[in-house]
């Protein structure tokens, strides 16, 4: 989401099931342009790299209500959002960063809306007991962001609700959802050619059903961006990010939040090459001059 913070789910984020014991830094690292996990020669379009962290922020209010066996309890995750702030920059040029949902938007039925991940994708028997079938290479599923009239009955088992607080946000999906794995990755609604990310995975169905249940709407939860843009924004402080809101490509192709850092260097590296262009030609233009010159002194009379 922005040169030197990566978004995730503060869940994802504990070494022990009650989620008290959150990981170090130096436990965790970043890969960056990869598609197929399971392989290191595949070819792709970005540069594959491994960053380490250097710091882990869990949002200061992030409530698991989970208990010593990771059970969890109504409300269930709140304020499920953290960030991993980078060792290094990364080139923005290169790795495009999601927009980020401006606090105030109403994203009730927004669709299609996409989620990403290498969660679990097809039936497995050691599911839910055990640790289901992941694929290897990056999956994407088309979801439509819940109504209000779903979001204040979320089912969450056995004909039981509740309403969701407001830092969560609910999707809702035709055959699919996201599942075991997929936590911690984005929910984007497109604008143009560019993504806005509206929300994190957090918590929802473990494992696909058998057979997948068409017809049969899935939800899934997700931390809500638009409600916690405001803690995301003080804890990246100078932080280069895209622009808020969905208009992005109406603004500009690329539109950073942050002052212009990046338009600003683009700017100042076209100015220095072409100040450098310029002292070439005259350079070019003195050199010419000045073998004339030897040439007509070396003539003979």
């Amino acid at each position: 989401v922005a040169s030197k913070f990566v978004l995730t789910a503060a869940h994802c984020l504990f070494t022990d099931n009650a989620q008290t014991i959150p990981v170090e830094a130096s436990d965790v690292q970043v890969r960056i342009g990869d598609h197929d996990i399971g392989t290191d020669a595949e070819t792709t379009t970005l540069t594959q790299k491994t960053v380490s962290v250097a710091k882990v922020i869990i949002h200061n209010n992030y409530q698991p209500n989970a208990n010593a066996n990771g059970g969890l309890s109504v409300p269930f995750l709140v304020n499920d959002i953290a960030l991993l702030e980078l060792t290094e920059e990364l080139d923005l040029t290169e790795y495009t960063p999601v927009c980020l949902a401006r606090n105030g938007i109403n994203e009730a039925e927004m669709t299609p809306a996409y989620a990403y991940g290498w969660g679990a994708t097809i039936p497995s028997p050691t599911c839910p007991l055990g640790v289901p079938t992941v694929p290897t290479i990056l999956q994407e599923t088309e979801l439509r962001v819940c109504t209000a009239a779903e979001s204040a009955a979320y089912e969450y088992g056995n004909g039981a609700t509740y309403a969701l607080v407001e830092s969560q946000l609910c999707a809702v999906g035709a055959t699919s959802t996201t599942y075991f794995g997929d936590s911690g990755g984005p929910l984007t609604i497109k604008s143009g050619e560019q993504h806005v990310q509206v929300g994190d995975v957090s918590f929802g169905n473990t494992c696909p059903n058998v057979p997948l249940a068409a017809g049969n709407p899935l939800f899934a939860v997700f931390g809500r961006i638009s409600v916690l843009r405001g803690w995301l924004e003080e804890n990246m402080p100078g932080a280069t990010t895209c622009s808020n809101g969905f208009d992005a490509d109406a603004q500009l192709t690329r539109n950073w939040s942050n002052s212009g850092v990046i338009r600003q260097k683009q700017q100042q590296a076209e100015t220095e090459r072409r100040r450098q262009e310029d002292l070439n030609k005259k350079k070019r233009k003195e050199e010419k001059k000045r073998r004339k010159a030897e040439k007509k002194q070396k003539k003979p009379e």
